[in-house]
């Protein structure tokens, strides 16, 4: 028999299957886990945008499984955490660091990684446009910026265009040879669609053209002593007719008050010749039968527009005041209808002498010749208040010169308009009271507290006309009756600046209100509102000699001064007398400011003490009560002169000035 031998070969695996095992210390063992170094994975760069959320991970190999750490300066607003960069980045640029990733084998893995932050995306939401000045005359230039608002990256660089004459890539306007309002545009360079704009006003150069029809005006002096009105017809070529004057002057030796000598005059006719520069400063003459020892003939004006101007004497006395033009068609009793408030301030003559008195109040025409009203009254520092009065009459002729007879004297009445007159009371009436004034038809009654609301500024000047004088800011809570202000004071020079104060006012119907102030030089004064943005004041001031002002509601701020300014001021000058303006002075002129704290020329008339002066400047900011501050500087013989101001804005057209190194009070107004 044979036999079959048959081999069975069985793996290790196998024959486990058939119960062979083992234990950690004995049997077949499993081999070691496998171990790599680090390596980083993921790009060396990423890009976010700034303001805009981002995020980027880190990757890495390696076992066991890497660590990542960061090194070097993240922009604001971004993070590194678990292998992640992530947030809203604040800043862009470029921002290289380092990653390190490491795990326990070497080496560690190391990368240079730049973080790159764009700037967000371009929004331009606004294209503003300012220029100054922002009124020139012909030929002139004007500077204008552009200012490009938006987010992202982006460039105030503009491209430039103008309605009328020429601008530069730098934004210098150069306004056309005719008057017209230029508009300058500026559009975004980034995008087309956001444009600026900005008006500039042109005007003709002045010329004897711009004197050109019937005109009237009012003159008084420092000291009170000579008060006048008149009329006349400017040809547009120089020449004067048809002149009419109403003076009084105690000039003369002699007391026209008391002695019947002469020294006043009404109806008195002259003719005579004029010129006015480009600037608007002109000279006139006036021709008529009375010597010049009695009543000046030579005098100095600057024109504001071809409408308004201010006037001052150029031999004999020191005489300075306004002209208007005449509107014609408002020449008969009928135009003068309505109420008006009014104010006078002149002097009461006796034969021993003399003192201030200022009137304010309001009174009613009739249309038909006659009138009523009420009034208010200051001698020198003693108030008489709310006197009424009836049976007034008023007549104005075919020329304009009227008489009006009621409130004070008999006055000179000289119609600007139906809604505006100038007077001349020349004291032919006992109580001998001489002054010059002025009367604005009333808008806006019956009036209230409310009335008086927001803010205003104030001026009064003072015994015979100098000092002391005050000049100021106040706001007005119509609600409450309740004022809070400031004001600058002068009483023979020095100034004292900025001084606060508080009071009350109430306001009847007919629009006369009373202030008491609390702080203030002035302890008090009645007014009498034209409209609730204007009003005639009459200090009630027992201590101080202030008698009269006006107030004059602010516009909006914030202000500009720029542009070029007519402006006159009068006073007593106590510089000394080196300078050559010890004692009264009258002044008038024109200047342009840049907008940016400089005059940068203009040219000052001084009456007797001479004509033509050249001057220049600086002015400080405005500060939120529409204060500032303002320096002339000129050479009159050999010797520098330089007159110090504060001032009060009304508007940025229109500013009210007072010596804060001489003792004058007047009014700079941009010129038309």
């Amino acid at each position: 028999m044979k036999r079959v031998i048959i081999l069975l070969i069985l793996s290790a695996s196998a024959l486990c299957f058939f119960g062979c095992g083992g234990s950690s210390g004995g049997g077949v063992g499993q081999p070691s886990p496998t171990t790599q170094a680090p390596a980083i994975a993921s790009a060396n760069n990423t890009t976010f945008t700034e303001g805009v959320a981002g995020s980027f991970t880190v990757t890495a190999t390696g076992s066991p499984t890497p660590s990542i750490a960061e090194s070097g300066t993240l922009p604001g607003g971004v993070t590194f955490n678990a292998g992640t960069l992530s947030g809203t980045p604040t800043a862009s640029g470029s921002f290289p660091i380092t990653f390190t990733a490491s795990n326990g084998v070497s080496p560690n893995a190391v990368q240079s990684f730049v973080l790159t932050v764009t700037p967000p995306p371009v929004t331009i939401t606004s294209v503003s446009v300012s220029c100054n000045p922002t009124s020139v005359q012909t030929g002139q230039t004007s500077q204008c910026t552009a200012t490009v608002t938006g987010t992202g990256s982006y460039s105030s660089t503009v491209t430039w265009g103008a309605s009328a004459g020429t601008i530069n890539s730098s934004g210098l306007l150069t306004a056309p040879a005719t008057a017209s309002t230029v508009t300058v545009t500026a559009t975004s360079t980034q995008d087309t669609n956001e444009t600026g704009n900005a008006s500039v006003t042109v005007t003709a150069a002045f010329s004897n053209a711009s004197l050109n029809g019937q005109y009237a005006f009012n003159l008084t002096d420092p000291l009170g002593q000579v008060y006048a009105a008149g009329s006349f017809v400017a040809d547009g070529n120089g020449g004067l007719s048809q002149g009419i004057l109403d003076f009084v002057s105690d000039q003369n030796p002699n007391d026209i008050f008391s002695s019947g000598s002469s020294g006043s005059g009404t109806d008195v006719a002259f003719t005579g010749n004029y010129q006015i520069g480009t600037d608007g400063r002109g000279a006139l003459t006036l021709l008529s039968s009375l010597p010049s020892s009695e009543f000046p003939n030579s005098y100095e004006f600057v024109m504001v527009s071809t409408s308004e101007g201010r006037m001052i004497s150029t031999n004999v006395v020191c005489l300075s005041g306004v002209l208007f033009e005449q509107d014609t068609s408002a020449f008969s009793n009928t135009a003068i209808s309505g109420s008006y408030a009014f104010r006078l301030q002149g002097t009461q003559f006796f034969s021993t002498g003399s003192r201030p008195v200022t009137t304010a109040g309001v009174f009613t025409a009739d249309g038909k010749g006659g009138i009523s009203g009420t009034e208010d009254q200051n001698i020198m520092g003693s108030s008489e208040g709310e006197l009424s009065f009836t049976g007034g009459n008023y007549s104005v002729g075919s020329n304009g010169r009227g008489t009006l007879t009621g409130p004070d004297n008999a006055l000179q009445v000289y119609v600007i308009s139906a809604t505006k007159m100038i007077f001349v009371s020349t004291g032919s009436v006992s109580p001998y009271i001489a002054s010059i004034g002025e009367a604005d038809q009333q808008t806006g009654s019956p009036f209230s507290g409310a009335s008086v609301s927001g803010g205003y500024t104030f001026a009064f000047s003072g015994l015979a006309g100098y000092f002391p004088l005050l000049a100021g800011q106040f706001t007005a809570n119509g609600q409450n009756g309740t004022i809070e202000g400031e004001e600058d004071y002068v009483d023979s020079s020095p100034i004292s600046t900025v001084l606060p104060f508080t009071g009350v006012s109430e306001v009847s119907p007919n629009g006369r209100g009373v202030a008491t102030l609390d702080g203030s030089e002035l302890s008090g004064f009645v007014f009498y509102l034209v409209s609730p943005s204007q009003a005639f004041l009459v200090s009630t001031d027992m201590i101080h000699n202030f008698t009269g002002g006006k107030a004059y509601g602010q516009g909006d701020g914030p202000f500009t001064i720029a542009g070029n300014y007519a402006f006159s001021f009068a006073g007593y000058s106590s510089l000394s007398e080196q300078d050559g303006i010890e004692g009264p002075v009258a002044a008038s002129g024109q200047f342009i400011a840049d907008g940016a704290g400089n005059i940068k020329s203009g040219t000052m008339d001084l009456g007797s003490l001479g004509q033509g002066y050249q001057l220049t400047g600086t002015y400080s900011n405005v500060d939120s009560a529409g204060r500032g501050g303002m320096t002339i500087t000129t050479e009159i013989g050999g010797s520098q002169l330089t007159l110090g101001f504060a001032f009060y804005v009304t508007s940025s057209s229109e500013i009210t000035l007072i010596g804060s190194n001489n003792d004058v009070l007047g009014s700079a107004k941009q010129q038309q």
